[in-house]
């Protein structure tokens, strides 16, 4: 009988989050702010309706009541509801309660029972009530911080600049035959900008790719505003980007889907290029791998296999082709005097350090991580910034859709920050992928630089470039909540 009326409990709870879901549906676009007005209508429509009627519309559904439903008496249930909710421990609780009370029911001195039956309020015992109060309070700290570092995101960062909204067409492209790893290349896994050295100065230059032809376009810093000016057109469709000191300046590297990659000057002309023999490319990256004042450009592929290519007197030349290593599943990668190739492990990822010396790859160290997945790492001060999509995420609304966080490199790699580990919520928020981290204002200090796209926009068609820089004060409460977050998830 007691198994049946928490069957009937749960129906109603099931019957009432149906609103819930009916009013999320109305203020889902209103974003964020939706939410929070969500939660509050909902929090005050259980505590109001119980306490005017000792009923909600679930509990009236399946003729449920509250035997004491004064406002005091529902204001406290409907707020130690919240420790009810840590890891389902209050809902548990009703399975040993001898009335089949939630731990919200008993720490409230109130009872819900069938409308046609009596019953007496029971005294709950007081070591009971302070269990229910100690892990309201956890509850809440771990609500407060999964919901400042996930939901409102990027605690610890603050903007400096932002572009207009661009639109990036995908024409030509076969994307409804591909799997979401290959989609997530093909369109929001594309780079867009990059930092080239024009007339001695850095500028970040962002590429607008055609069918046959790539546009590209200084972006100039106007107070807090980012402006394109057109400066040049390279005669291939450029897919992956990077650039790097290949003779005397930094200069744009790219990768085209037609098998070339090009190095081209601050002029638009083309003063490098070759054939590749990687096809299935997820990344490019430039740095001084063989560490002789000059840069070179990988190339990774999905297979594991990389190719370095280094301009040698007038022509672009390719010095390696092969593996790392190990047989190893690459993810991506980044240059720090050595190659830092992220692979996948078991349950984790591995980082593995490798040195280019003599034409060869020779294996240096590898540090286990606690990083599911990554599309994009970066060296970011004395840490590493990862980032991550999951497009099929973003299709359904489920899981993580978006990682962005912040690894130290000392020792065992730690999280440090979380910027978003984005919830698939209904409602609507923007998507922050990392493009780069440099300094695009030449002011001796880097900025972090991310293309956000609207969650819906799947396809990453319509998108803005963003700039932040840290903010110490901020950062510390970051790294205080990462820490919780950390023990509590």
């Amino acid at each position: 009988m007691k198994y049946l009326f928490i069957v009937s409990r749960a129906a109603s709870f099931l019957i009432d989050y149906m609103i819930f879901y009916i009013l999320y549906y109305f203020l889902a676009s209103f974003g964020i702010l939706g939410y929070i007005l969500l939660l509050i209508i909902f929090f005050l429509y259980r505590t109001l309706s119980t306490t005017f009627f000792g009923e909600t519309i679930g509990m009236m559904a399946l003729k449920l009541k509250l035997i004491k439903h004064d406002f005091k008496t529902c204001l406290k249930r409907e707020i130690l509801r919240c420790a009810s909710a840590f890891f389902y421990i209050g809902y548990i609780y009703a399975l040993f309660d001898y009335k089949g009370r939630t731990l919200h029911d008993a720490a409230s001195d109130t009872l819900v029972v069938y409308k046609d039956s009596k019953s007496d309020v029971v005294q709950t015992k007081n070591y009971i009530k302070t269990a229910a109060f100690i892990i309201l309070i956890i509850s809440c700290i771990r609500w407060i911080s999964f919901f400042l570092l996930n939901d409102v995101g990027l605690l610890g960062l603050k903007k400096v600049y932002s572009s207009d909204v661009y639109y990036q067409s995908f024409e030509g492209d076969k994307l409804l035959s591909l799997s979401q790893d290959e989609l997530y290349m093909k369109t929001l896994g594309r780079k867009y900008t990059t930092l080239i050295e024009k007339g001695g100065k850095n500028y970040l230059i962002r590429i607008s790719n055609k069918i046959k032809y790539t546009e590209v376009y200084k972006l100039n810093i106007e107070r807090n505003y980012l402006y394109g000016e057109y400066i040049y057109t390279v005669n291939l469709p450029l897919q992956f980007i990077c650039s790097g000191k290949f003779i005397k300046s930094k200069d744009l590297c790219g990768v085209s889907p037609t098998g070339r990659i090009v190095l081209v000057d601050e002029n638009g002309k083309i003063y490098g290029n070759s054939d590749i023999k990687i096809s299935n490319v997820i990344s490019l990256k430039c740095g001084d791998i063989d560490k002789d004042g000059f840069d070179e450009a990988l190339i990774l592929g999905k297979d594991g296999n990389v190719e370095i290519f280094k301009m040698k007197g007038n022509s672009l030349k390719r010095i390696y082709f092969g593996k790392f290593g190990e047989d190893i599943t690459p993810i991506t990668l980044y240059i720090e005097r050595y190659a830092k190739v992220m692979g996948k492990g078991d349950d984790k990822s591995i980082i593995y350090t490798y040195e280019f010396v003599n034409g060869k790859f020779k294996f240096l160290d590898k540090k286990y991580v606690n990083i599911e997945n990554a599309t994009n790492i970066k060296k970011f001060k004395n840490s590493i910034i990862v980032s991550h999509i999951n497009r099929n995420n973003m299709t359904f609304n489920r899981g993580s859709i978006q990682n962005l966080e912040i690894y130290n490199l000392n020792g065992k790699m730690k999280r440090l920050y979380n910027f978003g580990k984005r919830p698939g919520r209904r409602y609507n928020f923007s998507v922050k992928c990392l493009e780069d981290v440099c300094d695009i204002d030449n002011d001796g200090f880097e900025e972090i630089i991310l293309k956000s796209v609207d969650k819906k926009d799947v396809m990453g068609q319509k998108y803005k470039i963003e700039v932040y820089r840290p903010v110490k004060r901020l950062l510390y409460i970051n790294m205080i909540l990462t820490m919780i977050e950390g023990i509590l998830y």
